[in-house]
């Protein structure tokens, strides 16, 4: 068997031809060179492959394929997230708006992991950070967050070791970790948070554990949520008639409501203006590809669970800046998340 190195994130044409050819993607041939261009984010390291093929090779072939491994010191606290989603999703990810992923690979000493990711530079593109991408862009995004989410409702699947219901300690655990970051957040922020702000987040840690495990707790409405949905997090496909949205990033996935998804994307992503100009017919088509999809799933229902995620929010600064995560990541999504709780009245589900 060939391994990859990963100390170098190389990836040698050894290596590639096994893997491909092991998860049917090469059937004859094989790798005859590789070239490496190679960046990285916070928590990640990528390598894009440009490949090349022996003559007569056949199968798939991809040409161009994005190397995604979590950079070593993340390891631990990532557990191998998005290593257990593609691996789960293997056989059935060509029904999903997902990055087709032609293998996987863990360092048995150091528990490191890599995935190998279909490249779509030459389909897709990527909205560019900050600036939100245009309305039926953002449709787009809805409809796949619609498509997983329909298709993970309820899943017979849910409850095994690796698509774990979420528990109420878990929650708890959660809101207790805000909390005594919390006042170092303050002390950071100084006169930048208002009295009235500060009274509002203690609310929140008093009242909202048990408001969101009565929601969770809730089998019939569970399904995958992505955990990081932010509109930067999908490829917007150049010619819509031909391709679909896709989904990645998939590190922060788990079990729970789908709303949280979209109150992530919506609510704490677009400033006031643009989403009280949006939030309505976006919810609206969210809603409407469910239905598509015969899932039973009420207007009302969802526009209360999508209320009660505006309210925790307001948790991702507090979180983030405890990550020391710089100011630009999270500071303007403290003002629009409090916007949108004021918009929505989220206060009346504190009282």
């Amino acid at each position: 068997m060939v391994n990859f190195n990963f100390k170098t994130k190389q990836a040698t044409p050894e290596w590639l031809t096994f893997v491909l050819s092991r998860n049917g993607f090469l059937s004859n041939g094989n790798v005859s060179s590789i070239e490496h261009t190679t960046t990285s984010s916070m928590i990640s390291i990528f390598v894009s492959l440009r490949v090349t093929y022996s003559p007569g090779s056949l199968g798939a072939k991809p040409p161009k394929i994005i190397l995604k491994a979590i950079k070593p010191e993340l390891v631990e606290s990532e557990k191998h997230r998005e290593l257990n989603f593609y691996n789960s999703v293997f056989d059935i990810q060509t029904e999903l708006p997902l990055l087709t992923c032609f293998g996987t690979e863990i360092c048995p000493e150091t528990n490191q992991y890599c995935l190998l990711l279909e490249d779509l530079t030459t389909t897709h593109h990527q909205s560019q950070y900050p600036i939100p991408p245009l309305h039926d862009e953002s449709e787009g995004a809805i409809t796949a967050l619609a498509v997983m989410h329909a298709f993970w409702w309820n899943h017979p699947r849910f409850g095994d070791s690796i698509f774990v219901r979420p528990l109420e300690n878990q929650i708890n655990i959660n809101f207790q970790y805000c909390s005594s970051v919390y006042p170092k957040f303050v002390d950071y922020l100084g006169d930048r948070i208002p009295k009235k702000r500060k009274k509002i987040y203690q609310l929140i840690f008093e009242k909202a554990p048990k408001i969101i495990w009565n929601l969770l707790s809730n089998h019939r409405k569970q399904t995958v949520t992505h955990g990081d949905a932010h509109f930067w997090n999908f490829l917007y496909p150049n010619n819509k008639e031909d391709n679909r949205c896709v989904l990645f990033d998939w590190q922060s996935w788990g079990i729970g409501i789908g709303a949280k998804d979209l109150a992530y994307m919506i609510a704490l992503q677009l400033y006031r203006e643009r989403r009280q100009r949006m939030e309505l017919p976006l919810l609206k088509h969210y809603h409407n590809e469910l239905l598509k999809r015969q899932i039973h799933y009420t207007w009302e229902d969802l526009i209360a669970d999508y209320r009660v995620f505006v309210i925790t929010n307001l948790l991702y600064p507090v979180e983030w800046h405890s990550y020391s995560y710089p100011p630009r990541v999270w500071w303007d999504r403290l003002e629009k998340g409090f916007s949108a709780f004021e918009d929505l009245d989220c206060m009346e589900l504190l009282k």
